[in-house]
């Protein structure tokens, strides 16, 4: 049985989708599946693309469905590609100072400074934190530069 530990990051994984659903929505598979390579626990809107060959609902409803979604997550990592429906999401975390990230590494080493001991590398606030993509000039600190190189030959084996 496994035993309890720290929570694993839940990363609301944010991509296109449209236009190319079935290809899309194999690409968020597998980027998620990197992700729990890589000790996260990924939420996958795209899934609801196949709730929604049961019981179709309109593109908005999905929408609004995210919204509910990205919330409960710690943070959002944001696939290569056009996506109006994902830009709207990474402006929605924005607004909500829910960290954003662009690539695997950098929210590797978020990870990694969140369940180390490096308080002093990151500043929270009642409202989340302070920077808005959690792009500060923190990830020049050396102790995250290790964290980063650690984090891409990871990724690379992941």
């Amino acid at each position: 049985m496994p035993q309890p530990s720290m929570r694993k990051l839940r990363i609301y994984v944010a991509g296109p989708y449209s236009g190319k659903e079935i290809t899309n929505m194999g690409q968020a598979i597998r980027a998620a599946d990197q992700l729990m390579n890589l000790g996260f626990s990924p939420y996958v809107p795209h899934y609801t693309g196949i709730h929604d060959l049961v019981c179709p609902r309109p593109y908005e409803f999905w929408l609004q469905h995210d919204f509910d979604w990205i919330p409960l997550c710690d943070a959002l990592y944001r696939m290569p590609g056009k996506s109006s429906g994902a830009d709207g999401e990474v402006a929605f975390c924005i607004e909500r100072h829910i960290p954003v990230f662009f690539n695997k590494a950098e929210l590797y080493t978020f990870k990694e400074i969140i369940h180390a001991d490096y308080p002093h590398l990151i500043t929270r606030t009642s409202q989340g934190l302070e920077d808005q993509r959690f792009m500060l000039p923190v990830w020049q600190h050396n102790e995250c530069k290790e964290i980063a190189a650690r984090a891409e030959l990871k990724i690379r084996g992941a």
